[in-house]
C-alpha cells in the first residue's frame, strides 16, 4: 500500500503539461506576494486546459498536494475543478 501511495504522490508532477506548469508557477509567485485571488484566477484559467493521459486521474492533484496552492482550493473551488470539462489537446 505504501508503494501505491508513493506512485500517486509522484504522478502529478510528471503529467502536467508545460502550459499548466507555467500557470502554476505564476500562481505560486502571486501567492508569495499575497495576491491569492489573482493566483486563483490564474489557476482557474488553466484548469480547463489541464489533461492527463491517465484515465484514473480526473483532476490536477498538484493543486491539493502543493503547499502554496492547496490553500486556494476551497470546497466550492474543488467541486468546480472536479466538474470542469478539460481538453485533450497536448
Amino acid at each position: 500500500m505504501t508503494e501505491a501511495l508513493g506512485e500517486i504522490g509522484d504522478a502529478p508532477a510528471g503529467q502536467e503539461s508545460s502550459e499548466f506548469t507555467a500557470a502554476l508557477e505564476q500562481a505560486r509567485e502571486l501567492v508569495r506576494r499575497g495576491e491569492t485571488e489573482a493566483a486563483w484566477s490564474v489557476v482557474a484559467a488553466a484548469v480547463p486546459r489541464w489533461h492527463s493521459d491517465d484515465p484514473l486521474c480526473i483532476a490536477p492533484l498538484t493543486l491539493l498536494a502543493d503547499p502554496e496552492l492547496s490553500p486556494l482550493v476551497t470546497p466550492q473551488r474543488a467541486a468546480w475543478i472536479a466538474t470542469t470539462p478539460r481538453g485533450h489537446d497536448h
